[in-house]
């Protein structure tokens, strides 16, 4: 019986670790590509708009995966109410962070090209907000709580 749940916890411990490290794999080979294609003054815009969403992106987070996580391990009879409020105040998040992001970003008076592209990585603030949290909900908590 034992050995069964250690196979277990290796076997998904090795999809975990696959899947990790060919999304660091696929990134890297991403980066080369957009860099030698873009060239380094737009690749340079590239760079500084994304960077610029990731600041307003952690906006989203503030700590609710962490606290997801402690609310259902204590009380997993709340977990369903738990899980929904936390989902409203991800959602409320975004709604606030991308709008925040495109009018600083609108006012910062910066390059037309790189407004444009904090336009674009803002409005991707609300699938990334969103999938971080599904990413909370279904590595942390199903781990947690099984």
């Amino acid at each position: 019986m034992k050995r069964v749940g250690i196979r277990s916890i290796a076997r998904n411990a090795a999809y975990l670790g696959a899947a990790q490290g060919t999304t660091y794999l696929v990134r890297g080979f991403y980066v080369v590509v957009l860099a030698r294609y873009l060239g380094p003054e737009v690749y340079g815009i590239f760079a500084y708009g994304l960077a610029w969403c990731l600041a307003f992106l952690y906006l989203t987070f503030l700590g609710r995966g962490e606290i997801l996580i402690r609310q259902v391990g204590r009380d997993r009879e709340r977990a369903a109410s738990v899980v929904a409020q936390t989902l409203a105040l991800r959602i409320l998040a975004v709604g606030v962070a991308v709008p925040a992001s495109i009018l600083t970003g609108w006012f910062a008076k910066t390059n037309p090209l790189a407004l444009q592209l904090i336009v674009i990585f803002s409005l991707a603030i609300v699938g990334r907000g969103l999938a971080v949290w599904v990413d909370h909900l279904l590595t942390r908590i199903i781990h947690a709580t099984s």
